[in-house]
């Protein structure tokens, strides 16, 4: 796709001019149009730096970031964001240890990650987050995640994360 901060166009005004011409057609006349290159917010449009922030009582906030690409339509790609609590591999004298409560995923809007340099994860509806908590058996909800593609082709990459120590999930990412 074209970059309107980075025009390619002869003249650098982000406007391709085109002629149609009929060869087959002789005497024909040629159809000029043109093609506009538009602006759009894009996810670093402030700067380049995007601090997101997270309860410190899961442990493990970013272990694990996948680009679910646009899943919102919302024409800046989407996030999922790990915050796996504890893994065995981080075993501590008691496991798990205290305070490291149970693993969870947050779906981060493109959208708002533009608006903001500072994301400070909540449970607000309105923050352009979505909460995927763990239970009781998903300490390491998150530990792992990857795009496997559309598998189900909807149109939508699916996803599979880790849910705990013996089980995965595999998630459409239209249900996201």
């Amino acid at each position: 796709p074209q970059d309107f901060e980075r025009p390619i166009d002869a003249n650098g005004d982000n406007q391709f001019d085109l002629m149609l011409v009929a060869h087959e057609m002789e005497g024909a006349p040629s159809i000029p149009f043109n093609i506009q290159i538009v602006d759009r917010t894009e996810v670093f449009e402030d700067g380049d730096v995007i601090q997101i922030q997270g309860w410190s009582a899961y442990g493990g906030l970013g272990r694990n970031a996948v680009n679910l690409g646009d899943i919102d339509q919302d024409g800046r790609p989407d996030i999922l964001v790990a915050a796996p609590g504890q893994h065995t591999r981080d075993r501590s004298p008691t496991f798990p240890p205290p305070g490291s409560e149970y693993g969870a995923n947050f779906l981060l809007s493109g959208k708002t990650l533009s608006e903001q340099t500072l994301l400070p994860l909540s449970l607000d509806p309105d923050a352009g987050v979505f909460y995927m908590a763990g239970t009781v058996g998903d300490l390491n909800l998150g530990y792992s995640l990857t795009i496997i593609g559309d598998l189900d082709e909807d149109g939508f990459d699916d996803l599979v994360t880790a849910r705990n120590q013996s089980e995965i999930n595999l998630i459409s990412g239209a249900t996201l």
